[in-house]
């Protein structure tokens, strides 16, 4: 009976360890998703401009931080990529094989984290602060900059 047991058991659950996919699709969004928050929080603390650019054709994304001025919101080129906490290298990445972002999303969160676009305007269209991550959702507030996973 322990041997139908494993078996029954194997049959169930093998298939799901054995698919790493929805691993790294979840690990991807999620991964993303902290940092458009890591984004807002550090505009919000360190009174920066920070840039969140997603690229669906590169299936990846970038944070960065405009050089210009002392506050670092003047924007211009050339960008700085921001760094990971704790020294952990550039907060970018390109999605695993088989990941897809649904579309491009490129925007800044200001000094009091609220989104705006290259221009400098503020983004009042919340369908224009979503981006989708194999049916996965990050999307960002217009108002206030909260940025939700769903």
């Amino acid at each position: 009976s322990v041997l139908i047991i494993m078996a029954i058991i194997a049959i169930v659950a093998l298939p799901r360890f054995a698919s790493v996919d929805a691993f790294a699709s979840r690990g991807f969004f999620e991964e993303s998703l902290s940092g458009v928050r890591y984004a807002h929080k550090l505009a919000v603390a360190s009174g920066c401009s920070i840039g969140v650019d997603f690229n669906a054709t590169n299936n990846s994304y970038v944070l960065s931080r405009w050089l210009g001025g002392a506050d670092c919101t003047v924007r211009s080129t050339p960008l700085a990529t921001v760094q990971r906490p704790g020294g952990g290298g550039n907060f970018s990445a390109v999605a695993p094989n088989g990941v897809t972002i649904s579309n491009d999303l490129s925007f800044f969160f200001d000094r009091i984290g609220r989104p705006r676009n290259a221009a400098g305007v503020l983004i009042t269209a919340a369908s224009a602060l979503r981006v989708d991550i194999d049916g996965r959702r990050i999307q960002v507030e217009p108002e206030t900059g909260l940025v939700l996973g769903q």
